[in-house]
């Protein structure tokens, strides 16, 4: 019975480790969005990257600081304030990579929590229940 508390515990802990640092993530780039945006506005051109990097984050991640580094570049003239801004970008960065290693642990978790409740044939259902949990994530950082 203590084993079933302990994996309920350690599966719900293990997924608010995903969950709070995506949303802090999304938080400390609020500020430096809100000029990028205002950047846009100004005429250049800087196409969005792909939705489809997420399939391989790290990537998207490096590709979204890129872009972000050359709209800076473009329209901010002063050192101060660039640094400044590199500051909230790689914060937002460094939360978004915990927020990837509390997904990788929340897949392991919610394997042992079907494995104490004697549900590991349903593996199908373990997929599914994580991409629930993931996109419920998301859906929390961006309602």
């Amino acid at each position: 019975m203590a084993e079933k508390i302990y994996a309920i515990l350690t599966f719900c802990g293990v997924w608010l480790l995903y969950v709070f640092p995506l949303y802090q993530g999304a938080l400390e780039l609020s500020e430096p969005n809100k000029m990028l945006k205002r950047f846009q506005k100004s005429g250049h051109k800087y196409p969005k990257v792909s939705p489809w990097y997420w399939l391989f984050p790290p990537l998207k991640i490096h590709k979204e600081k890129i872009r972000g580094i050359k709209m800076l570049r473009d329209n901010i003239s002063s050192k101060k304030e660039m640094d400044r801004l590199f500051r909230y970008f790689n914060k937002a960065v460094a939360w978004y990579y915990i927020a990837i290693a509390g997904v990788l642990n929340g897949i392991v978790a919610t394997h042992e929590l079907f494995a104490v409740f004697s549900l590991q044939e349903h593996f199908i259902s373990m997929i599914v229940f994580d991409c629930i949990l993931i996109l419920a994530g998301l859906y929390h950082v961006h309602y």
